[in-house]
This record gives C-alpha cells, structure tokens and sequence, in this order.
C-alpha cells in the first residue's frame, strides 16, 4: 500500500471527521423505507456504505476508483455479516448503467473532487430512478476561497443541481462548516 493511499485511509477513519455528521445522524435524515437501493459514490472506507446496508433489504453499491478501499469496505462488511453490498471500482463520471432502480446516492465529500460536476451531477440524475435522492454533504466555504483542496459552495453546488434538473428539497447546516443538500429527481 502506498504513503499516500495509508493518508487517505487515515483521514477517512479519523474519529474527528466523523464527530461533525455520524452515519447514523445522516442516514436517519434520509427518506428510507428499508428495501430501498443506494449508491455511495466515493465510498472510502465504508463510512455510510456499511451502515446504509444494515438500514436497508435493497442493495448498497459501493462505488469507489480506489479498489483497495473496496476490499477494505468488503473485510468490514464480513466481519459485521452483512451481505447486501455490491463493490464497483470507476470514477463518478463513468457511473454505469444498474439493472436494479436506485432510490437514493450519497455523495459525501466527494463532488468537489469532480473536474466536470456537472457531467457528474448528469451520470448522477440519470441513474436515479424518478423520485429519487441524492444526498450531497460538502464543506462549506466562501464563494470564491482558495481553498486546497477545492471545495464547492453551498450556492454554487444548488446552481449545479438545479442546472442538472434536480429538485432541491432543503439544505442543512449540521455543523459550522458542513452542509447537506437533498436533491430529488423529478
């Protein structure tokens, strides 16, 4: 394993991140029923993978371009005894097509990574079924900040969405410099 993949791993797991927004606060904000079937688009380390799987009978995709943090993902999941996930190695802006109508996609600090958002945001749209949600949680920053890595306003990300033909159902503000925003495909 690389230096750098070990950081990433590191950052991903760090208890601190994860004190702003549990997986368990987000997902309990979700509308989901329990059979329903979500993407976690940038899954990391499982973060909100392993967690959306146990809230729901439908499949969880993982979906990373990191095939290491899959099989991190994948050990996780055994070891809980969950089986309802399915990992998918690619990036954001070749999402595939699923057999399977996806209800809801996560996206939780990824999108800011995406050099076409709304390329993204349009593979996004396009792979949810009708009435679906995606569930965008981003850092907040000034408009126009400088800083690295990029991240993506809160304004700037609803212009995206809407742009892309999402509803915007409402933004959150969980903690001082994190937002949520629930967008539905109409």
């Amino acid at each position: 394993m690389t230096e750098k993949l070990e950081g990433l791993i590191a950052f991903l797991d760090n208890p601190e991140r994860l004190d702003k927004l549990t997986p368990k606060q987000l997902l309990n904000m979700i509308p989901i029923k329990g059979d329903e079937n979500i993407i976690d688009i940038g899954a990391g380390t499982g973060y909100l993978t392993i967690p959306a799987a146990s809230k729901t009978k439908g499949t969880v995709y993982a979906y990373d371009m990191e095939p290491k943090l899959l099989s991190i993902i994948k050990e996780r999941a055994e070891v809980q005894k969950i089986t309802n996930i399915e990992y998918i190695e690619g990036r954001i802006e070749e999402l595939p097509s699923f057999t399977k109508p996806i209800q809801v996609v996560l996206a939780s600090l990824i999108l800011h990574e995406i050099k076409d958002l709304p390329l993204a945001l349009g593979k996004i749209y396009n792979t949810l079924a009708d009435n679906g949600y995606l569930i965008c949680v981003e850092y907040e920053i000034e408009e126009y900040s400088s800083v690295k890595p990029p991240r993506v306003s809160s304004k700037m990300m609803i212009d995206e969405l809407e742009k892309a033909n999402f509803l915007v159902k409402k933004k959150l503000l969980p903690a001082e410099d994190l937002y949520i925003i629930f967008a539905k495909k109409i």
